[in-house]
């Protein structure tokens, strides 16, 4: 995992990691790196930066990693007011290598100034666990990713700002749909990238609502609304990362703990039939403990 500071996922980072594949192992921790394009070989580690660990606990509630370095090693001054900032998340089969992310953030912004700097202010969302509830009133949640053959999809609900955001990479992308349905069977809510049945509307990650199994029982969700976070093509993999409030999609609550997911994808942009172009296995994405498993 690691932060890139800017409002793209490009400019300088810090990752916590081994390093990648191609570079001398070195032990884990937080290393700087400058990102000027969304492709690996352009993720180049910065080894005149070091970062000095003060810090790192992990328990069952997560990581806390704290370092420091000379500000002078940074893009930082100490007239900086505020900093753009996101952060990306590893797929957790890779371990501490550094790879393709996959997980995002939307763009945050750190500020330095005084409350009495800021001409605006912005309260963050607090939440409330009840003993004996689920979801998030157990325990923040974790994100989890699965693959089903060409798709892999990552859930991360985020118990603290109600949002949940759901990345989809697929690896056969050629100008045509994918998604996911959220259930055992090819039925319920879903989330597909396309055009639409029509083939008019922009290519996008769109709800749906699947009542069967021909094209009139599959229907858009006007009432639910997700935003586009990231939408690129890298060495050939389609990676599409989007962001809903939980009050605004019925796939997901701050009660959701687990969630089946089926993948399938079709032959053009235009949403249609599948063919039975569908993955074999049925993913169980386990929010609590970040972890997945799979059925026929």
């Amino acid at each position: 995992f690691g932060l890139v500071f800017s409002d793209a996922m490009i400019g300088d980072a810090v990752v916590y990691t081994t390093g990648k594949t191609s570079e001398t192992a070195r032990d884990l921790g937080l290393y700087a790196y400058s990102m000027t394009a969304k492709t690996a070989s352009m993720v180049v580690y910065d080894e005149d930066t070091v970062w000095t660990q003060h810090q790192v606990i992990t328990d069952e509630g997560g990581i806390r990693a704290i370092y420091k370095t000379a500000l002078s090693n940074t893009p930082f001054t100490m007239d900086t007011p505020t900093i753009p900032v996101r952060y990306a998340i590893g797929i957790l089969n890779d371990g501490h290598t550094l790879e393709y992310h996959v997980a995002t953030s939307a763009a945050l912004t750190l500020s330095f100034l005084s409350s009495s700097d800021n001409s605006t202010t912005t309260e963050t969302p607090t939440t409330t666990q009840t003993p004996g509830g689920g979801g998030c009133d157990v325990s923040d949640l974790l994100p989890s990713s699965a693959q089903l053959e060409d798709v892999a999809i990552q859930v991360f609900v985020n118990c603290s700002s109600d949002t949940v955001t759901v990345q989809l990479n697929y690896s056969n992308y050629d100008d045509n749909w994918f998604g996911v349905t959220f259930s055992r069977v090819m039925k319920g809510d879903a989330l597909i990238y396309t055009s639409g049945k029509l083939g008019a509307d922009s290519r996008s990650l769109y709800p749906y609502s699947l009542g069967g199994e021909t094209a009139s029982d599959v229907n858009r969700d006007t009432a639910s609304s997700w935003t586009e976070v990231e939408d690129v093509v890298i060495d050939g993999v389609k990676s599409v990362t989007y962001v809903a409030a939980l009050n605004e999609t019925p796939i997901f609550s701050r009660e959701t703990e687990s969630v089946f997911v089926r993948a399938a994808w079709g032959s053009a942009l235009q949403l249609a039939y599948h063919d039975n172009m569908v993955a074999g296995d049925i993913a169980n994405l386990n929010l609590l403990e970040g972890t997945s498993s799979t059925e026929q």
